[in-house]
């Protein structure tokens, strides 16, 4: 199994044929390592995040998954990808309001089938894994915001995908819970998972082992100045 999840070839995001959100960028991720991606407001962090994810199309350039040009895929295969490889966090959490915990991990299993009867055990183990056994039947608006982030990150792990992308996953979180996400993803990148991080949070920079900094569009890792 090769290291490399995910490498980005040159990609570009026009808007409006002059702006470039993202202009240029090349990079490859790899197994088992946390990245973190900051920059200011409108940089072009959420935009990269997408087009990586394959939540949005390049204007140019092309994204490799697992060693394949996923570029030109068709909807229908760009979505199996997602189930299969990528897991996603945001920081709104969007968990289901009418949906115990269990339940909104199980969400992204109804569509893989590769997993039956099995789900709602594996979405109960998945919680246990980050700490709320004890909040398995809980619905999201009995749980603090760090918990609701740590159930989303157990959705996200559903489908044991090779990568987690996590959107400013501490934007909503206190000190204590922004600890505990970051914490939980770090352990994720220790057990093999590729992780990647977008987020304002200056504290992400002591978990990342690749800092990477976006400044109008441009991607550059950090020199030892910056970190």
């Amino acid at each position: 199994m090769q290291d490399t999840v995910i490498e980005a070839r040159d990609l570009v995001k026009t808007f409006r044929k002059t702006f470039h959100a993202v202009d240029g960028v090349s990079l490859a991720l790899e197994r088992g390592k946390f990245y973190a991606v900051m920059g200011h407001s409108g940089s072009g962090k959420t935009t990269l995040l997408q087009i990586l994810g394959l939540l949005d199309d390049a204007s140019s350039g092309s994204i490799l998954v697992n060693g394949a040009d996923a570029s030109h895929l068709k909807e229908k295969e760009k979505a199996q990808i997602r189930r299969d490889t990528i897991g996603f966090v945001f920081q709104a959490y969007y968990l289901n309001p009418k949906l115990k915990a269990y339940e909104n991990v199980m969400l992204p299993m109804y569509i893989n089938p590769q997993i039956g009867k099995e789900a709602k055990e594996r979405a109960k183990e998945l919680l246990a894994g980050l700490g709320l056994e004890d909040r398995t039947n809980h619905y999201p608006k009995q749980m603090s915001g760090g918990e609701q982030q740590r159930v989303a990150i157990a959705r996200a792990l559903a489908n044991d995908p090779d990568c987690i992308f996590a959107d400013e996953p501490t934007g909503n979180l206190d000190e204590e819970n922004e600890r505990l996400v970051f914490d939980t993803l770090k352990g994720l990148a220790k057990s093999g998972k590729c992780v990647l991080v977008v987020s304002h949070n200056e504290v992400v920079r002591e978990y990342a082992d690749c800092l990477l900094l976006m400044e109008k569009g441009k991607l550059k890792e950090a020199d030892d100045r910056e970190a």
